[in-house]
């Protein structure tokens, strides 16, 4: 999950699928209940997903296929 010094997503576990991340497309910051959590929308060049990870549990969370149209 490191890359260069940065923490950023290299595959995903979807419904029983690891996928293979290809691309970081966007990331940015925001707050929840006080806590800081870094949102990742990245793409394995079928799909796009959005990916969370929380600075304070040190915990990754799945939010949602950003993209569906292309998931099939």
């Amino acid at each position: 999950m490191f890359a260069d010094g940065k923490i950023e997503p290299k595959w995903i576990d979807y419904r029983g699928r690891k996928i293979t991340v290809v691309k970081v497309n966007d990331y940015w910051e925001t707050k929840i209940g006080g806590e800081l959590i870094r949102h990742y929308l990245v793409s394995d060049g079928k799909a796009s997903y959005e990916l969370m990870y929380n600075w304070e549990t040190l915990r990754w969370t799945f939010a949602r296929v950003a993209n569906q149209a292309e998931c099939g």
